[in-house]
């Protein structure tokens, strides 16, 4: 019996030694296991206040062409022609031909009848006109002088128009090597190349460079292009740029021709920016008077075209008179024969009307959308017949919240369907009152025929805002529950929950107005499943 009790004894022990064994190599095994669990590998934006928010937002439209008509008939008849759907057309190119019995017939009669009654009427007058020969005469010869006269005025014109052009286009030139010149640097910095010279007149020196300010600002805002229709006026906005010029160029001959080098100065050739200087000066004297005479001249040719064509005008006016005086023996003659021709041309142009209608032409250059009627089918008046839209430009019309509208502005470039560019054409300046929408309308080149009318196309837009010291994340960065919203931040290579309250939207992004402060490495989710206090690696 006691054998039998130590062998139980023994085995027991044995037991309870393997259990320990186990235990203890899955306590290990968890501990290994616990040091190479792999960490979560984020992304961090860290917080910094902005003043300027960038964001995008997509929004669906249907494409429509710029140019677009539904083209209905005019007249009745048969449709025997119609141009296929996906057909480009151009103007002018005829789309569909209507056949029609009656209509046909009453053009062709009426054109009949009226060159019938042109050749009446010019036999019936022909002797009469033998006495307005040489009134005639006299008129068509006025006509011709008068004709020479305003191609003689328009030369003078030109010639005088492209003497000011070059006198404006080469006075703009040279101002512009001498703001180069006497700055340093861009002209936009506003720093006096001479400013740091050596001389015994310091208010000189002061008075030169504040004419320098004054004179660099005026030119900055000169406009620099002519209006070629307008060149007075043009003339008028570049005399005082020249005077302001010349007084700085005046000031800085004078600190130059007493100067001695100076701060900045020390590699440069005095002498030769004396001369340089000088010859600027000389230049812009020059255009100064060269503007005031192409000023004048201008105007006095004006004046003179404008009078040797009153004088031809009156010269065709008398001749008018002699030829109305020797009319008036035609008139009885005439009036019954213009009656006759009036009475006939107005029922040539009424079927013309009917005639001309049977075939129509393309009012612009386009691509046949859709008909609504084919060959063969009788077609009434005011029947549509065929769509017609120009596809190389398209519109998009979209509906955006009036606060994100504030981000948008006219020209803005945008982008359709991922590849598209486009940009904004149209932008209503307020929401609608009922739903807080404002209209957006986004126009692109098709040339490529990448999109299609009737498509439902997204219009990803960039939006900008203007905001002072802000924090702002990514809207899908936060979490938002009843009871709060909360964000993950870095913190000693954990993510830790942080409470926080937020703002104003922007697009896919969000303010933050509490709860974030500069410096914080908030963790950008990016699909990633995170759950506060695990341990995390941060990735670029």
């Amino acid at each position: 019996m006691k054998k039998k009790r130590l062998k139980y004894s023994i085995i027991l022990a044995i037991i309870i030694v393997v259990i320990g064994i186990i235990v203890i190599s899955l306590k290990n095994g968890d501990e290994i296991a616990e040091e190479v669990k792999p960490k979560k590998q984020v992304q961090i934006q860290t917080i910094e206040k902005q003043n300027e928010v960038s964001s995008t937002l997509t929004a669906s439209g249907t494409v429509i062409p710029k140019q677009y008509t539904v083209i209905r008939s005019l007249v009745q008849g048969t449709l025997e022609y119609i141009t296929p759907v996906g057909t480009d057309v151009t103007t002018g190119e005829s789309l569909f031909r209507i056949r029609d019995g009656s209509i046909e017939n009453n053009y062709f009669n009426a054109l009949q009848n009226l060159n019938q009654t042109n050749v009446a009427v010019a036999d019936r007058i022909s002797q009469a006109e033998l006495g307005l020969n040489s009134a005639q005469a006299r008129f068509e010869l006025a006509q011709k002088n008068l004709e020479t006269v305003k191609k003689q005025t328009d030369q003078a014109s030109g010639s005088t128009k492209d003497a000011a052009i070059i006198t404006y286009n080469t006075a703009n030139n040279t101002l512009n090597q001498v703001y180069t010149y006497i700055s340093v640097g861009n002209i936009t910095n506003y720093d006096y190349l001479y400013y740091g010279i050596s001389t015994s007149d310091s208010n000189l020196l002061n008075e030169a460079h504040l004419q320098y300010l004054v004179s660099a600002e005026k030119y900055l805002a000169f406009f620099g292009e002519i209006d070629e229709d307008n060149l007075v006026a043009s003339l008028n906005e570049l005399e005082p740029v020249l005077r302001e010029t010349k007084t700085i160029l005046d000031m800085t001959v004078l600190l130059l021709q007493n100067a001695s080098g100076g701060q900045g100065l020390e590699n440069r050739n005095l002498a030769n920016d004396r001369v340089i200087v000088a010859g600027y000066q000389t230049q812009i004297n020059q255009y100064i008077t060269s503007i005031q005479s192409s000023k004048n001249a201008l105007t006095n040719t004006d004046i003179n075209n404008q009078l040797s064509i009153d004088t031809a005008e009156n010269q065709l006016a008398l001749a008018q008179i002699e030829l109305d005086n020797a009319n008036i023996s035609l008139q009885n003659a005439q009036t019954s024969a213009e009656l006759e021709r009036n009475f006939a041309q107005g029922q040539f142009d009424n079927a013309s009307y009917g005639y001309g209608n049977l075939t129509l032409n393309s009012p612009f250059s386009g691509t046949v959308l859709s008909q609504f009627i084919e060959p063969g089918q009788q077609v009434s008046m005011g029947q549509e017949i065929i769509e017609l839209g120009n596809l190389s430009i398209v519109e998009i019309k979209i509906d955006v919240d009036s606060e994100f509208a504030k981000g948008l502005k006219l020209n803005d470039e945008v982008l359709i369907d991922g590849q598209i560019k486009g940009m904004i054409t149209e932008l209503e300046p307020t929401g609608n009152i009922t739903s807080g929408k404002v209209g957006v309308t986004v126009q692109s080149e098709n040339a490529d025929e990448g999109l299609a009318a009737g498509d439902i196309a997204d219009v990803t837009l960039s939006l900008n805002y203007q905001e002072t010291g802000l924090i702002v994340i990514p809207i899908n960065a936060a979490t938002i529950e009843p009871t709060q919203t909360y964000v993950f931040v870095e913190q000693d290579g954990k993510a830790v929950k942080k409470t926080v309250t937020l703002g104003k939207v922007f697009g896919n992004k969000v303010s933050v107005t509490d709860g974030l402060v500069e410096g914080d490495n908030l963790i950008l989710r990016n699909g990633v499943f995170i759950s506060e206090n695990i341990e995390i690696e941060i990735i670029k």
